[in-house]
């Protein structure tokens, strides 16, 4: 099989963090997929992944573009298993995580023409613009986005309760806004089946609870469904 042919757009980084294997998680690991033809056991390595779904011209360059991120993902979520309190960077980190899958996801029709990384390149420069800085034009800096997110945006870890299992999905990660123009307010991306990570922009949202009620729990797996 040529390098880099099966792309994921939802990484084993990620998804093997709700496998129900008791081994060492890996790519390996098996969760429990259930679509319209039922429910079955699956590696995490087969799935959401599709053919040069970023890129068949230079598929390496497009895979390695999501390294960074993804090697900085499991620290956190390490730190979170074991009910410790990730850094700064590792709740950045989730942040960042939540964002990118969201604008990477496959449910978003690709209209540029080209290959699947250059629509992802679209929608990561109206997401920095239009949702984050709330410009209609101009080219954002990565200084002006990362200062906007370091003063206004915040990430708190949710807990369900004890028995009582979040899912997951191939869009895991929910953008949510609190006004009626719109705009993005907070997201949500369950990290693992009893934590949930939450960003939120503090000039229109709070955070008030690190423990979701049953009734929570249920909106929020309902959402993924």
């Amino acid at each position: 099989m040529p390098a880099y042919k099966r792309q994921h757009y939802l990484p084993t980084v990620y998804l093997k963090q709700f496998s129900s294997d008791k081994s060492i998680l890996s790519r390996k690991s098996r969760v429990w997929r259930t679509d319209e033809n039922g429910s079955r056991i699956a590696p995490v390595e087969s799935e959401c992944r599709s053919d040069y779904f970023y890129s068949k011209k230079d598929p390496k360059s497009a895979e390695t573009l999501f390294h960074g991120l993804e090697n900085l993902y499991p620290s956190g979520v390490s730190k979170v298993r074991s009910e410790a309190e990730p850094n700064r960077d590792e709740h950045f980190s989730f942040m960042l995580m939540m964002f990118d899958l969201h604008l990477r996801n496959a449910a978003y029709e690709n209209r540029t023409g080209s290959e699947g990384i250059e629509a992802y390149n679209v929608r990561v420069n109206l997401f920095k613009r239009e949702l984050l800085l709330h410009r209609t034009e101009g080219e954002p800096s990565e200084d002006e986005c990362l200062r906007c997110l370091r003063d206004h945006w915040r990430v708190r870890i949710v807990t369900a309760p004890t028995g009582i299992e979040l899912l997951t999905s191939d869009n895991p990660s929910l953008w949510f806004t609190t006004r009626p123009n719109g705009g993005l307010h907070f997201a949500i991306l369950p990290i693992t089946p009893r934590f949930c990570a939450v960003a939120f922009d503090q000039r229109a949202v709070q955070a008030v609870s690190a423990t979701t009620s049953d009734e929570e729990r249920t909106i929020l797996n309902l959402n993924q469904c």
